[in-house]
C-alpha cells in the first residue's frame, strides 16, 4: 500500500478529453513519523502521477521495513523523505527527516525518479540496511542521499549535506 504524510497516492490525470489533468501539492510539510511494510513510502506522498510537488518538507522520520506475511512475501521499496515514486515534478523540497529501510531504491528527497527533481536539499540521514529478508529475495538494499534510483531527467541544484 502507499503511505504517505499529505497523501498516500495522487493521480493528477483526468479521464476527461478535454482536461489535461494536474496535481499540485504545495507549501505544506510533515512532522510525523510515517511507517509502511512494503512499497511506495513518502514523508509527502507515497506515490504521485501526474503533476508537482513545490516548496514542500518533510522533518519526520519515514521507515519502511521489509516482512514475509504467512500468505506471501512483500518488500519494502520506493522510499523517500519527500516521496517514494514520484512521476511528477518534485521542486523546492527538503527533508531532514531520517529515511530507515532494508529495501531497494531509498532516498533522502525521492525513493524512484520518474521526473525532474530541482532545487532540493536533503540534510537527514538514509540508512538502508541488510537484512535476511532481502537476502533470501537475493536484492541489495540501495540507497542514496538524494534520489534512490534515477530512471529519467536529470536533477538539477539538489544537495545532499551529510
Amino acid at each position: 500500500g502507499y503511505a504517505g504524510g499529505i497523501a498516500g497516492h495522487t493521480n493528477g490525470q483526468s479521464t476527461d478529453p478535454t482536461h489535461t489533468g494536474f496535481m499540485l501539492i504545495t507549501r505544506c510539510g510533515n512532522s510525523g513519523t510515517i511507517t509502511n511494510p512494503v512499497s511506495c513510502t513518502g514523508g509527502i506522498t507515497g506515490y504521485s502521477w501526474y503533476g508537482a510537488i513545490t516548496y514542500c518538507y518533510n522533518t519526520g522520520r519515514v521507515e519502511s521495513m521489509s516482512y514475509n506475511p504467512s500468505n506471501g512475501n512483500l518488500a519494502s521499496y520506493k522510499v523517500g523523505g519527500i516521496s517514494g515514486d514520484p512521476s511528477c515534478l518534485i521542486d523546492h523540497c527538503w527533508n531532514s527527516g531520517e529515511i530507515h529501510s532494508d529495501g531497494h531504491d531509498i532516498g533522502g528527497i525521492v525513493g524512484l525518479q520518474g521526473e525532474a527533481i530541482t532545487n532540493c536539499v536533503n540534510i537527514g540521514n538514509v540508512t538502508v540496511e541488510s537484512s535476511a529478508y532481502n537476502s533470501s529475495l537475493r536484492f541489495e538494499p540501495t540507497g542514496g542521499g538524494v534520489l534512490g534510483r534515477g530512471q529519467r531527467r536529470c536533477r538539477d541544484e539538489c544537495h545532499q549535506s551529510r
